[in-house]
C-alpha cells in the first residue's frame, strides 16, 4: 500500500507538470494564431481602396481586429485545447489511481483539492498583476488600431501603414506574454 501511495503521489505530480506544460503550449500557440489573424486583417484593411474603406465605420474595423480576434482566442481556441488536454490527462490518471486503491485515491483527491485552494489564494495577487498588464496592453493595441483607421487618408498619403502595423503587432505580442 505504501508503494502504491508513493506511486500515486508521483503520478499526480507528473500530471500537474504535464498540465502546466500543456497550458503553456496552448497559450503560446493560440496567441500566435491571434497575432497572425491581426496581421492578416491589418494587411487586408490597409490595402483597401478608399471607396471600399468608407463602406464601414472605423469602429467596425477596430472591433474586428481587436475584439473578435481576442474573443476567438479565448472562447474557441484556448477553451477547446484546454478542455481536451485536461480531460485526457485527468481521466487517464484518475482511472489508474481509482483502479489501484480507491480509498487512497479519494484521500488524495481531498488533499490535492485543499492544496489547490491554498495555491490559488497565494497566487491571486500575481493573477491581478497579470490582469492589469493585459488590460494595459489591450488599451495600447486598441489605441494604435484606432489611430490606424482614424488617420486612414494620412497613412495612405505618407505610407505609414507598416509603422502602425508594427506598433499593433508589438502590443499584441506583449499582450500574448501574459
Amino acid at each position: 500500500i505504501l508503494f502504491f501511495g508513493i506511486l500515486i503521489i508521483i503520478t499526480l505530480i507528473i500530471k500537474s507538470l504535464l498540465t502546466i506544460i500543456c497550458w503553456y503550449l496552448i497559450y503560446n500557440f493560440s496567441w500566435g494564431v491571434v497575432v497572425k489573424l491581426k496581421t492578416k486583417l491589418i494587411d487586408l484593411y490597409k490595402n483597401y481602396n478608399y471607396e471600399l474603406y468608407i463602406k464601414k465605420s472605423s469602429s467596425q474595423y477596430i472591433q474586428y481586429i481587436a475584439e473578435l480576434t481576442n474573443n476567438f482566442n479565448k472562447l474557441v481556441l484556448v477553451s477547446i485545447f484546454k478542455l481536451t488536454s485536461d480531460l485526457f490527462i485527468t481521466v487517464c490518471i484518475a482511472a489508474f489511481l481509482a483502479y489501484t486503491d480507491l480509498k487512497l485515491f479519494l484521500t488524495l483527491l481531498i488533499v490535492f483539492s485543499l492544496v489547490t485552494l491554498l495555491m490559488f489564494s497565494t497566487v491571486k495577487e500575481r493573477i491581478v498583476s497579470y490582469s492589469k498588464e493585459i488590460q494595459f496592453n489591450s488599451i495600447k493595441v486598441l489605441t494604435e488600431i484606432n489611430n490606424l483607421f482614424k488617420g486612414y487618408k494620412e497613412i495612405k498619403i505618407y505610407d505609414k501603414g507598416e509603422f502602425f502595423k508594427s506598433k499593433i503587432i508589438d502590443g499584441s505580442n506583449q499582450h500574448a506574454k501574459y
